[in-house]
């Protein structure tokens, strides 16, 4: 389900996030990963800023045994099949045309239900993180995109995954 009304998206439904700008979205939500339960909400703020918060509910895949123990196909030992919970936001700043600035940051957790202290687009979730006894995943990205023609484009990103203030 989506619907606009005078510069916000809401959507509501099953659907695949995409925040970046190479051909299959970024480093933090990625256009390749399966599609997910969710409720996105977005404001265009101004003509050159945009805002877009997400919550939803992600599932293990099918193809993984029932097992709370299991080594993925890069060798990566996970512990829990149980739904995880995914709470993401998104800032866009495009200050001319070809230029788009982006920062974003989500957090996943799982065995636990909702967490109201995610459900606040405007909190840091790297403080609620914190507040909450660190046992979350918290990760942070900046990306920028120029377009330089009408079929060239240079892009970056950076992705910050678990950042430990006290090893800084």
């Amino acid at each position: 389900l989506n619907t606009s009304w005078k510069g916000i998206d809401l959507t509501y439904g099953k659907d695949r996030v995409a925040w970046g700008s190479s051909g299959d979205g970024g480093l933090l939500l990625s256009g390749v990963a399966p599609s997910f339960n969710q409720l996105r909400i977005a404001f265009q703020l101004t003509n050159d800023l945009r805002f877009t918060y997400l919550v939803g509910q992600m599932h293990p895949s099918d193809d993984v045994v029932g097992d709370t123990m299991y080594v993925t196909d890069r060798g990566w030992t996970r512990y829990s099949l149980v739904p995880k919970w995914l709470a993401a936001h998104r800032l866009e700043y495009s200050p001319w045309e070809p230029v788009l600035l982006s920062v974003s940051e989500a957090i996943i957790w799982g065995n636990r239900g909702l967490d109201p202290s995610y459900l606040n687009p405007l909190y840091f979730f790297y403080s609620a993180e914190h507040d909450g006894g660190d046992q979350d995943n918290v990760l942070m990205a900046g990306d920028i995109r120029i377009r330089i023609a009408h079929h060239a484009l240079v892009y970056g990103e950076l992705l910050i995954d678990d950042i430990k203030t006290s090893t800084l």
